[in-house]
Parts: C-alpha cells; sequence; structure tokens
C-alpha cells in the first residue's frame, strides 16, 4: 500500500486544554508481533562516546507556578568503538532541588544513584575490596553506605503455619548444606 508519512522541519507542538489531554496514540493493527515504534536517531559523521541519541523530558509546575523539569529520560552511546559498542540510559529526577541521576542501565549493569555502575548492580563507581585485595566480582552486587545504620536489611514478614520465616542465606556454588557460609 501507499506509505503515509509526514515529515516536518522544525519543531512541532501538540496542545489542548482539556485534562488528561493530548493524547498521542501509535496504534498496529498488523497481526504479526511486531509492535508500533518511536525512533530516535542521531546521525552525527563524528560520534563520540558519550554522545546523547534521545531524550525524553517531563515538565510540571512548583508551588510558586513556575514550569521545571521534574524528570529526563536520557539515552547515549557510551562507547562508540564498532566492536565494543556500548550504550546507556538514565533515568534522571530530583532531590532537594537538584537534578540526581536516580538509575543508570549501561552496558548490562545497574546504577542506582551512579552514571558508572562498578558492577552488575552497584551505587558506587568503585568495586568494593578488602584487605586481602579481593574485590567484589564484576557480576555481582557492589553496595555501598557512608553514614550511621544498617547498610542493608532483608524482613520475611510470612506467618502462616505453611510458610517459613528465614532470614538471609549466603553460600558457595554446590548444593551440599556444608556450602552455606552464613545462614540467618
Amino acid at each position: 500500500g501507499a506509505s503515509n508519512k509526514s515529515t516536518f522541519t522544525g519543531d512541532v507542538t501538540i496542545e489542548s486544554a482539556t485534562s488528561t489531554k493530548p493524547f498521542l496514540t501509535l496504534k498496529n493493527t498488523h497481526e504479526g508481533v511486531d509492535s508500533p515504534q518511536i525512533i530516535f536517531e542521531k546521525t552525527s559523521t563524528s560520534p563520540a562516546n558519550n554522545d546523547e541519541v534521545g531524550r525524553i523530558y517531563m515538565y510540571g509546575k512548583d508551588d510558586n507556578g513556575v514550569l521545571k523539569e521534574s524528570v529526563l529520560i536520557r539515552g547515549s552511546d557510551s562507547v562508540v568503538a564498532n566492536a565494543t559498542f556500548e550504550s546507556a540510559l538514565e533515568f534522571l529526577t530530583y532531590k532537594s532541588n537538584t537534578q540526581t541521576s536516580t538509575l543508570t542501565l549501561k552496558g548490562g549493569e545497574v546504577g542506582i544513584g551512579v552514571t558508572a555502575p562498578a558492577t552488575l548492580l552497584s551505587n558506587t563507581t568503585t568495586r568494593i575490596g578488602n584487605a586481602d585485595g579481593l574485590t567484589v566480582n564484576l557480576s555481582g552486587t557492589n553496595w555501598e553506605v557512608d553514614g550511621q545504620g544498617y547498610t542493608g536489611a532483608f524482613s520475611n514478614l510470612a506467618t502462616g503455619a505453611d510458610q517459613y520465616n528465614a532470614g538471609v542465606l549466603v553460600e558457595i556454588a554446590g548444593d551440599d548444606a556444608t556450602d552455606k557460609i552464613l545462614d540467618l
């Protein structure tokens, strides 16, 4: 069939004074598994590491009526070398009137509060180590706390007769009971 394609040069604004409007609906009625798409395409002739490739902004007004950027979702190409290409998706929110990197997905790793997670799941950019020089495995969880209080807490609130009130289990590879390092 004929292609229905519109090209706009410059900015496009869709505006409504009606609650929950305007809607932007992308509908695909094809019977296959493919879905509608939104494509952000940056076609730089000189790509560089950490180039941004797309942004989604969300705005709202504060109690003084000032329009504020509330949320920013930002995509980037963190490594542009063909053999080691890597990308990132970062969610930024505000805390105490300061934009903060809240969640980063980068090269298969998850960073909470950091843009360059040190391990698979991390809130710091430095791998935590001990006096022997051993560090957290790149596939591990790297969690750092700098302040008073627990580093983490796990709670099982199950109270049923057929439910186990278990705590935390730390074990090494294997399925033997002697492989347990810590069972609380």
